[in-house]
């Protein structure tokens, strides 16, 4: 599952600014405990432009030159395009589900060997809408939900892309190009950046 990195990275300073006290400390614990990173879990930014400058340009792995406070992004999404061709994996892209989600549950469905119902489609596709499982957070998150502050709705955020307009620095989204034709194949640049209309990954 894959998005653009600038959407990405936004969303994830919701979730990230979102996690409970005991969450974070739980985090710190285990990063401490973890000789290849040994050291606490970094702690969230506030300021968006602020995290997504971090995210680019600090590593909290080994090796790792970008993706605090996670791994790296670059190389996850062009390790995972490499392998696009394993008879185990299906890349899915956020931008291809927003747009056709009917078609790409009926694609992972069939990937995955399930069989549905052509009358329960209409009811499957609404309740995986953005907005429906926002309504419903609570429920399909089950105890997950207290990891955030808000609970359900504090995850299910806003689920719409390019909110980084306006807001990230232009320096940095020129960082951000640059470190896309540096680390990335042009094909997967394209998937990251569009999903299917991007690049088919097969």
């Amino acid at each position: 599952m894959t998005r653009d990195g600038r959407d990405a990275s936004m969303s994830f300073h919701n979730q990230a600014n979102g996690f409970t006290q005991q969450v974070l400390a739980a985090m710190d614990a285990a990063g401490l405990a973890d000789p290849a990173i040994a050291r606490a879990y970094p702690a969230p930014i506030k300021d968006k432009a602020a995290h997504f400058h971090r995210w680019l340009t600090e590593g909290v792995a080994p090796g790792d030159t970008d993706g605090t406070p996670q791994m790296s992004f670059f190389h996850t999404e062009q390790t995972w395009w490499d392998e696009r061709y394993r008879p185990n994996v299906l890349l899915a892209h956020y931008n291809d589900l927003k747009a056709y989600l009917d078609g790409e549950m009926r694609r992972i469905a069939r990937f995955l060997g399930i069989e549905v119902a052509e009358a329960r489609w209409p009811e499957l596709v609404e309740a995986a809408g953005f907005h429906a499982m926002r309504r419903n957070g609570e429920a399909l998150m089950g105890r997950y939900a207290g990891l955030f502050t808000h609970g359900a709705q504090g995850f299910f955020h806003r689920g719409d892309n390019a909110r980084w307009r306006g807001v990230f620095a232009d320096e940095d989204l020129a960082r951000y190009d640059a470190l896309v034709a540096s680390r990335l194949s042009p094909d997967c640049a394209g998937w990251v950046a569009d999903g299917r209309r991007g690049a088919d990954p097969g």
